[in-house]
């Protein structure tokens, strides 16, 4: 795994809030932290895992977010968010950075 994608997470809400730049390794672990807990996420929330996925395969190129996401433990969970029909991009002016 890239040593961006091994960083230590935080909560994907703290990350994006009043950020011009996002870590790209700092958001993949806060969306896998976030998706193991037990609760389930509300709309909103999928929507932001939605949108940063969008994002990360974007910055990532299709191939390396391919494989990041069949190695995620979250992996199947954010495949069924990213077919989930959740309106218009709510996050849509992100910049995704090397960590």
């Amino acid at each position: 795994m890239d040593r961006e994608m091994k960083m230590s997470g935080s909560d994907p809400w703290e990350l994006i809030w009043g950020q011009p730049y996002i870590d790209s390794g700092r958001l993949c672990s806060a969306i896998e932290q976030e998706l193991s807990q037990n609760i389930p996420p509300d709309t909103r929330t999928r929507l932001l895992i939605k949108n940063a996925m969008e994002a990360l395969q974007s910055y990532f190129g299709t191939q390396r977010f391919e494989e990041w996401l069949e190695q995620s433990p979250a992996g199947a969970t954010i495949k069924v968010i990213m077919t989930e029909n959740l309106g218009e991009p709510g996050f849509h002016r992100w910049k995704i950075i090397l960590g």
